[in-house]
């Protein structure tokens, strides 16, 4: 009894009721799909990196200052 090998190679006919998918469809498929959250997570760290050095700037330099005023109050000239 022969096989016939290569039927499934071959796409089926489309429908003729089906309709394309929308954008936003597809934007959240892509989006919960693996490459998607492997794509939010890098995009949700490297935003708070960014988030930490502007939030932790102002305190870092006010701690520099102060101290540069402790070692400069402490040296003596002979």
């Amino acid at each position: 009894m022969p096989v016939d090998r290569t039927s499934h190679l071959i796409a089926p006919a489309p429908e003729e009721n089906h309709k394309p998918r929308s954008f936003y469809r597809s934007f959240i498929h892509f989006l919960f799909s693996n490459l998607g959250l492997i794509i939010i997570v890098i995009a949700y760290a490297i935003g708070g990196g960014f988030l930490f050095q502007l939030l932790e700037q102002y305190i870092e330099l006010q701690n520099c200052q102060q101290g540069s005023c402790k070692f400069f109050s402490n040296i003596r000239f002979f």
